[in-house]
């Protein structure tokens, strides 16, 4: 359940947008749906919802992108925090996937189970920090010595979270980053 009242005009008024504009024939375009629909899956799954009454009722099919806004707009609304804010953070989350990629010469593609399970570990380590919660790796010298590679990638990942999300991972939550990282590189 979501108790934010700013939720409902807010939602209505995105909705009638994303109607109109579709009845012109213009297209929804949402470059992060895929990382919108593993990041907020109990969102997306809502807005999938959404979709199909939308589609009943009026006979507009709003298609991902927009469902995908839709369920953005619940996440901001059930964390409390601005549209912007959510829309940035999943940007980031999505340039995180990419800079990863990248420095394998791997295109990690959002719809398997390996990139999709590596969002979400970096989703909830940003989330723990964000919210104070100790994160504690007992192993994070050996993971420093032995997989440096994945850990110099992982500090990149970790300047970047801090530089776009202002939140400071822990050296921890670095180890653990680059545990996820030399996962990857395994597949």
């Amino acid at each position: 359940q979501i108790d934010n009242n700013k939720l409902y005009g807010a939602l209505v008024d995105h909705i009638t947008f994303a109607v109109e504009c579709l009845h012109m024939g213009l297209p929804i375009d949402n470059p992060f749906c895929g990382e919108i629909a593993i990041l907020y899956s109990q969102e997306y799954e809502t807005a999938q919802i959404a979709a199909e009454i939308i589609k009943e009722r009026i006979g507009v099919e709003i298609g991902d992108g927009e469902t995908g806004f839709i369920a953005l707009h619940l996440y901001s609304a059930r964390k409390n925090k601005h549209i912007r804010t959510a829309m940035k953070n999943t940007r980031v989350y999505s340039e995180i996937l990419t800079m990863v990629g990248n420095s394998m010469s791997k295109k990690l593609d959002n719809t398997h189970a390996p990139a999709k399970s590596f969002l979400l570990s970096i989703h909830c380590l940003v989330t723990l920090t964000a919210h104070h919660n100790p994160i504690i790796m007992s192993l994070k010298q050996q993971v420093k010595l032995n997989i440096s590679s994945s850990y110099l990638i992982a500090l990149q990942v970790a300047k970047l979270v801090e530089k776009e999300m202002d939140i400071q991972l822990s050296e921890d939550a670095v180890a653990f980053i680059a545990l996820d990282i030399e996962k990857l590189k395994q597949l």
